[in-house]
Order: C-alpha cells, then structure tokens, then sequence
C-alpha cells in the first residue's frame, strides 16, 4: 500500500472516532447548557448532582443515553458477526483491519457516553465553585 493511502486511511479513522464521539460531547455540553439555563447559579445548593435532578435533565439524559446504548449494541453485534465469519472463512481479522482499529474509539465513546451526565455535572460543580470562591453569586 502507498503512502497516500495509508495517509487517507489514518485520516479517515479521525474522522470516524469523531463521529463515533459526537453523542458523548453533545450529552455533556447539552447537561451544562441546560444547567445554566434551568437557573442552577442562582441555587443556594451546593451540588449540580442534585439540582439537575431536580429539574428534569437526568430523565431526559438516561433517554438518550440508552438510545445510543441499543445503537452501540447493534454496532457490536455486526463487528462480532464481521468476526465470526472471517473466522468461519479461515481469514483471520489481522491487526491492520478496520475492525480492530475501530474498536479502541467505540469503547472511548461509550465510556464518554456512559460518564458524561457526571463529567457535565462535574464541570457545573465546579464552575459553581469557583463563584462562590471568587465572589460571583
């Protein structure tokens, strides 16, 4: 394989886990937006945790997160079958397959989905913080 090729294969695979990502990010920074918004500043509270759970955002965030956890059970599902039949064809999936390359990205963004209620929690708790330190609210 040449050079170009390979160079377009990387890039293509940046692109791919990118994507792949995309729902994790977009949870996380939706749960902050939607944070500031329902006016969880102004709380006398002292945890994002319990603020967005009282304000709806946690049930809307596990229906989403289990939309894309059934779309990452069939994305498993047809690489464990892509598997299985190299296998049955006696054509082993080496190192260099997309399918081992493209792995390491979906478990990173299921983990990004699975955590991202906490991290967007986590950043508002945080942010909360750093007004009460410094004399914001």
């Amino acid at each position: 394989m040449d050079l170009v090729k390979q160079q377009k294969i990387k890039t293509s695979f940046k692109w791919i886990g990118f994507i792949i990502n995309l729902p994790a990010w977009y949870f996380i920074l939706k749960t902050i937006v939607n944070g500031i918004n329902s006016g969880i500043l102004n709380s006398s509270s002292t945890s994002a945790f319990i603020e967005l759970e009282k304000t709806g955002i946690l049930l809307e965030f596990k229906t989403y997160r289990n939309i894309f956890y059934t779309i990452y059970i069939v994305i498993f599902i047809c690489i464990g079958l892509y598997i299985l039949i190299q296998q049955m064809n006696h054509n082993p999936v080496n190192k260099e397959s997309t399918v081992s390359k493209i792995l390491p990205q979906l478990i990173v963004g299921l983990l990004l989905i699975t955590f991202s209620y906490t991290i967007a929690a986590l950043i508002l708790d945080l942010y909360l913080l750093s007004l009460k330190l410094f004399g914001g609210t």
